[in-house]
């Protein structure tokens, strides 16, 4: 297939790419600066031994900046172009993966959404782990589908790499590997031994993310301790339309009328057969509901930015279910999204983007 016949899928790429780039350069916020601090302040090798004492993480994405600081020898917040790049690569495996399983007009829908998610363009610009998770979960599923309907070691252990990489990522990557458990229960006992290892793998974290640290950066204040006010059922009913809007629109008319039209969308597919619906409930229901379920019981949990990852599977079956519908509904329909995508973006990025920490999540 030639570069003309490939112009809608560079087309949203190369909007990805400006929306991601131009974030680069918003101000430095909250958890940026303890990320930088923690940078500054100790090698590689401390970095192995003093996140896991002070933070509910593994230490992974701090290994990974610190290797790209030290080799490029550029300043510690050029580590966000690596989270630019991951952001504009989950378009590129979405478009292929929803290419491969439905049709190049559903991946079109999918990746147009996802790259004007406000969402997912402020974790694009964000020295935090944020962008690098949704990368990885991302690869993590679409290996784990490839591997399943054609196996080969290879393809197991590309499925092994990026899973591994998503549960030492972030402790909540734990909840998608549970998903992805789910979803292959019910095939040959064969694949039983490297879910064995990926769960083994996870036990640390978990530990890590259980326990009461220290503090949050060495600050001395406790940050996982008893959450007196989990989500209410409000901010769990509108979830979706948050990760493809931003909180601004969450409880706002134009939340009505997606909350109306998002089963008029979806309404009309056939993901409702066996394996599909098995498929969304490994990567949306069984990963939403661990985190939701975490949030009652530790604190601070329940952030939008912990399930960004969560708008690539929603994405998709937007796109599947409007790709269902007739020309002019799914157009219309799709316009209202991206209008109110842009809407939050303009606000954000070209007037004030302090507004991110109020709108976005």
């Amino acid at each position: 297939m030639d570069l003309r016949s490939r112009l809608p899928e560079v087309a949203i790429i190369l909007v990805a790419g400006l929306l991601r780039f131009r974030s680069l350069s918003m101000p430095k916020y909250g958890d940026e600066v303890i990320t930088a601090r923690i940078l500054s302040n100790h090698s590689l090798v401390e970095l192995l031994t003093w996140v896991p004492r002070h933070q509910p993480h593994y230490p992974t994405y701090y290994l990974l900046i610190k290797a790209w600081l030290d080799v490029t020898g550029l300043p510690i917040y050029s580590g966000r172009l690596l989270s630019a790049v991951a952001g504009i690569t989950t378009i590129i495996l979405v478009l292929q993966a929803a290419t491969e399983w439905y049709d190049r007009e559903t991946a079109w829908i999918a990746g147009g959404l996802l790259a004007c998610s406000p969402l997912l363009v402020y974790e694009s610009g964000w020295l935090r782990m944020y962008a690098l998770l949704t990368l990885v979960s991302t690869a993590s599923i679409i290996t784990l589908v490839r591997a399943s309907k054609q196996p080969s070691w290879r393809r197991w252990l590309s499925w092994l790499i990026f899973t591994l990489l998503l549960v030492w990522m972030h402790p909540f990557g734990f909840f998608l590997f549970l998903g992805e458990l789910a979803y292959v229960a019910y095939r040959p006992p064969r694949w039983i031994l490297g879910f064995t290892f990926v769960a083994l793998a996870s036990i640390p974290g978990l530990l890590v993310l259980a326990l009461k640290v220290d503090g949050h950066a060495g600050m001395g204040t406790a940050n996982l301790v008893h959450l007196p006010t989990p989500p209410g059922l409000l901010t769990i009913i509108f979830l979706p339309f948050a990760l493809l809007l931003g909180r601004l629109f969450m409880l706002s008319q134009v939340s009505g009328i997606l909350a109306l039209g998002l089963p008029f969308a979806i309404g009309g597919t056939n993901i409702w057969r066996s394996e599909e619906r098995a498929f969304y409930l490994a990567w949306i229901a069984i990963p939403v509901c661990g985190v939701i379920m975490a949030s009652y019981l530790i604190r601070p949990i329940f952030e939008l930015k912990y399930l960004a990852w969560i708008a690539v599977p929603i994405a998709i079956l937007v796109a599947r279910g409007l790709r269902s519908r007739v020309r002019v509904y799914r157009y219309v329909f799709l316009g209202i999204i991206v209008f109110s995508q842009l809407v939050v973006l303009l606000h954000w990025q070209w007037r004030n983007p302090w507004i991110a920490l109020h709108v976005i999540g």
